[in-house]
């Protein structure tokens, strides 16, 4: 197993880069298909390729015999739509190059790519200006592929079409991740997707890398064993490591040239860790409407309490930048980390033993792990004004399914699972953290608030404040920004 981390930072590097699926298609673009397959609950035959990937239900008649105008962010350019010229020998710019051309040969069309920068605080007004102007003028983008918050933004400002009945639109297909399905859909209503098998949602996945040879060390019991037992809870992570971390540079003080149990990053780290112990910002009620939960002030403190009991030990390193440092430097036996963020490591000589497991459990009762999906994955949407809303849906569901059949299988099943983890225990490590992925209704949402959950919860878990009084500042911008977002869906 050594150096299987090196290589699997490399290759996300690039894969984060580009974005994608490999597929069954022949050099023509073509797919054979059979009917072999069905759906375990209705029975259905479900057609699929020759290395068995679902078929979209696109008829091979629809053809839109025009050009049509995708806006996208300009940032995910390598991995979005990749030109002829930058396509070279890498496999997945080939297969992020050959899923669009498909799109064009399929639906007989030509696609204006046009790019702009939106993803930044300083350049989002000007993004979401571009989409209200040419939706105005008549100029409307037939579909608009961007940074994952950016659709709720825009929903917010009545710019966005309802793609959730669609005619070619399939919710169920597997290239759609059903843990955002399940939090987008609101009154049968979808105003942004993302898709399931795209490089920026598989990098952003969450696990717990951890050395071997440290956990052998230390004569730990390994991460493995517990997923296993399915034990692999919070609380016996943090007993796991209980007294490994020491005084490394002998100053006399917890700082970051120690050497930890854990170390991880802020924010979109510490919402990982909530999401993954069983807590959330929002729920459904039994009417199936998204409903807050973050004012349970209970609930959140009990979380936040724990989680400082363990930050707060030698064990833990927590809001320095040199957390991934630590790690490759083997001073640190877990990592918590999204697998794009290891490419901190490219430039540096590494060596090393490891393994990857599920973020824990908040207890033995929780029925499954749960795998938050960080910020910079990409959604799909359809601007108001846009030519034919059905057309619009077919070119998303089209560029989706070809994603799904061409770009995945080479970023995650080859490049990923097989060639860069060669131990079965890794790859299944792989499937079951892509297989517990979730998202928050008020997570996808977060732009439309003045104010960031995630910040609140940093500012409780640096000491500076409490659940409570986070709350009590910011309860009248987050439950109107909440009232609001509902009304986008007639809701109130």
């Amino acid at each position: 197993m050594k150096n299987n981390l090196i290589r699997i930072i490399v290759f996300a590097l690039l894969l984060c880069m580009t974005l994608g699926v490999f597929a069954g298609c022949n050099n023509n673009g073509e797919v054979k298909s059979t009917e072999d397959t069905r759906d375990k609950a209705t029975g259905q035959v479900i057609l699929t390729d020759e290395n068995g990937y679902q078929l979209d239900a696109i008829p091979d008649s629809l053809k839109l015999d025009r050009e049509v105008s995708i806006l996208y962010s300009e940032h995910l350019e390598r991995s979005i739509c990749v030109k002829a010229e930058n396509v070279g020998d890498n496999v997945v710019n080939k297969a992020i190059f050959s899923r669009w051309q498909t799109v064009e040969e399929r639906l007989n069309i030509e696609i204006n790519w046009v790019g702009k920068d939106g993803q930044w605080n300083n350049k989002r007004d000007e993004f979401f200006k571009l989409v209200e102007s040419t939706s105005a003028n008549g100029d409307a983008f037939d579909a608009v592929v961007c940074y994952n918050l950016i659709p709720g933004a825009l929903a917010s400002k009545g710019l966005l079409q309802n793609i959730g009945e669609t005619k070619y639109i399939d919710l169920t297909a597997p290239w759609w991740p059903q843990a955002y399905v399940r939090e987008a859909l609101v009154n049968n209503t979808v105003y942004g997707l993302v898709e399931n098998s795209s490089v920026p949602t598989l990098c952003n996945l969450h696990g717990v890398f951890f050395n071997n040879e440290l956990v052998d060390s230390y004569q730990l019991k390994s991460p493995y064993d517990y997923v296993k037992e399915n034990t692999w809870t919070f609380d016996n992570m943090m007993e796991m490591i209980k007294g490994v971390g020491h005084d490394l540079d002998n100053n006399g003080t917890k700082s970051s040239k120690d050497f930890f149990g854990v170390v991880t990053g802020t924010e979109a780290k510490i919402e990982t860790w909530l999401f993954a112990m069983g807590y959330r910002y929002s729920q459904r009620n039994a009417d199936g409407e998204p409903e807050l939960i973050m004012n349970d002030a209970a609930a959140m403190t009990e979380w936040i309490d724990r989680f400082n009991t363990a930050i707060a030990t030698d064990d833990f390193l927590i809001y320095d930048t040199s957390h991934t440092l630590a790690f490759f430097e083997e001073r640190a036996i877990l990592y918590m980390s999204s697998i794009q963020l290891v490419d901190r490591a490219i430039d540096k000589s590494i060596d090393i033993d490891y393994g990857v497991v599920p973020v824990p459990k908040g207890s033995d009762s929780q029925e499954h792990y749960i795998s938050n999906v960080a910020n910079h994955h990409v959604a799909w949407c359809v601007p108001i004004g846009a030519e034919d809303l059905d057309e619009s849906s077919a070119l998303i569901e089209c560029m989706s399914s070809e994603s799904y059949r061409q770009v995945a299988p080479v970023y995650f099943d080859t490049c990923v699972k097989l060639r860069y983890a060669p131990d079965e225990r890794l790859m299944d490590m792989y499937d079951l953290i892509r297989d517990s992925i979730t998202f928050d209704f008020c997570q996808t949402y977060s732009f439309v608030f003045s104010v960031d959950p995630r910040k609140m919860i940093t500012n409780c878990t640096k000491g500076s404040s409490s659940w409570g009084s986070e709350w009590a500042s910011n309860e009248g911008n987050v439950t109107s920004g909440f009232e609001d977002i509902l009304s986008y869906y007639g809701l109130n």
